[in-house]
């Protein structure tokens, strides 16, 4: 049952009335790998964001993915994970908000579908990888993996706690082929796919190996791309256009 908030006692006083149809009635991931219905209502839920244009309906859990982090400042530590249900803001514990990336976003009736990743972060990965015939796809997929990498959350565990995460271009071809090899399979399953590490290649050093925030924005050659403007490699330009937060409160079922 939703608490009595402020603003649900306000929409009593102004006389607003909850109706809830059966498509509202929704899957929701409260915590990793424990789902609870949802009266997904803009009144019983007081702050949705954007997720209304990830998750407009049902149909839309079957072909979307949304990627979830750890928010800037978070109590716990850095944790990634995929969904196809519309996640609680506080996915990681209490203390720890989420912010989320999906791969598709929408008008609010289901509309309109369109990718999150620009057509120029495509560009950039087919340019840098020598490889024509890469996909949106592949592309979350990598990130997934790397964001899984036991070296890169240590390297940059810093990093991690203040801002949302940088994507180096690593491993070479090779790297990004292993990195959707292992990523995939556990999307394709969803809702049980996990969040364990992934079997992806080691990241390959940075001519800076340091954690300060600059390393993740050379490329291979350990060239700084991008200045101080911060992230600057094509998935972490995607990932900043598409920054959003999550329900603060998509819990309550």
């Amino acid at each position: 049952m939703p608490s009595w908030s402020r603003d649900l006692k306000q929409d009593v006083k102004r006389g607003n009335v909850v109706r809830i149809s059966q498509e509202q009635l929704r899957s929701s991931l409260y915590r990793p790998f424990a789902r609870q219905y949802l009266a997904f209502d803009r009144i019983l839920v007081e702050e949705v964001y954007r997720l209304p244009r990830m998750l407009p309906s049902v149909e839309s859990e079957h072909e979307n993915r949304l990627l979830c982090v750890t928010s800037v400042a978070s109590e716990n530590p850095f944790m990634c994970l995929v969904t196809n249900r519309i996640p609680n803001y506080h996915l990681a514990g209490a203390g720890c908000g989420t912010q989320v990336l999906p791969f598709y976003i929408y008008d609010e009736d289901g509309s309109n579908r369109r990718e999150n990743i620009t057509d120029w972060a495509l560009n950039e990965f087919r340019t840098h990888h020598s490889d024509p015939n890469l996909t949106k796809w592949d592309i979350f997929h990598y990130v997934y993996a790397v964001l899984h990498h036991p070296e890169y959350r240590e390297r940059y565990a810093a990093n991690l706690k203040r801002e949302l995460p940088r994507i180096p271009f690593v491993g070479g071809r090779a790297g990004l082929q292993a990195s959707v090899q292992a990523a995939s399979p556990l999307l394709s399953t969803l809702p049980k796919a996990s969040a364990q590490p992934l079997a992806a290649e080691r990241l390959k050093e940075t001519a800076d190996p340091s954690t300060r925030a600059e390393a993740l924005a050379r490329d291979d050659n350990g060239k700084i791309v991008g200045g101080d403007r911060g992230p600057s490699t094509p998935a972490a330009e995607a990932a900043a256009s598409a920054q959003d937060d999550s329900s603060r409160k998509a819990a309550v079922a």
